[in-house]
């Protein structure tokens, strides 16, 4: 599937679900996430290069695996909090929308804590070492 094959879908499902609108209110917002779903299903199949490149990458980089484990699933929240947060903000729910981006924040800080506790003792290491 190219780019053109992904904005056809992209514009033909807003189209069709702002047609809807005019008719049916209740079920365009389900037009909007079937599309958004179809197109996420789209980018979670292409992901198998982009994610062997990436361990090309960390094996040669001497990282340990644990943090490019983490930094996946931080990535995975910040996208999902995105999606379902315009999703409500979409079905003209704002405060859910900005309360479950808080929450997604307050996910990725959450995941973050190995990564920054590693760097504190780089640091501190490194400051002990002078």
């Amino acid at each position: 599937m190219n780019i053109f094959q992904i904005v056809g879908i992209a514009v033909t499902g807003a189209v069709f679900s702002v047609m809807l609108k005019g008719y049916k209110p209740e079920f365009a917002i389900f037009v909007g996430i079937a599309t958004g779903m179809l197109l996420i299903a789209y980018a979670v199949s292409a992901r198998g290069s982009v994610f062997d490149m990436i361990r090309e990458i960390v094996d040669m980089s001497g990282v340990d695996e644990k943090y490019f484990s983490l930094l996946l699933k931080i990535i995975g929240v910040a996208y999902i909090t995105e999606f379902s947060s315009e999703i409500c903000r979409d079905a003209g729910q704002g405060a859910i929308s900005a309360k479950l981006e808080m929450i997604g924040k307050l996910f990725i800080m959450f995941l973050s804590m190995p990564i920054i506790k590693s760097f504190l003792e780089v640091c501190i290491g490194a400051v002990n070492l002078l």
